[in-house]
């Protein structure tokens, strides 16, 4: 079993969340679910596993959110990025 390295999870970690970041402007600017299951597939096979994870993520965390609660949480995610 291979372990992975403090920094390499970090930049998996940072990886993750710019594409969760980029996932969430695609779902604001009308991009279905349908749509991101296409993408979610194409890059499974990929293996693009920090894309993968990051619209998992999108899709779940805005199947109750309404456009204004993910537009806030874009807000939130671009100041925590501007400080990495």
């Amino acid at each position: 079993m291979k372990l992975i390295k403090l920094e390499d999870l970090d930049n998996f970690k940072l990886e993750v969340q710019k594409h969760y970041l980029i996932t969430l402007i695609d779902i604001v600017y009308g991009s279905s679910i349908s749509e991101l299951n296409e993408d979610l597939i194409f890059f499974e096979s990929e293996e693009q596993y920090e894309i993968c994870s990051a619209i998992k993520k999108a899709i779940n965390f805005s199947k109750d959110k309404t456009i204004l609660d993910i537009k806030k949480e874009i807000v939130t995610l671009t100041e925590e990025l501007k400080d990495k």
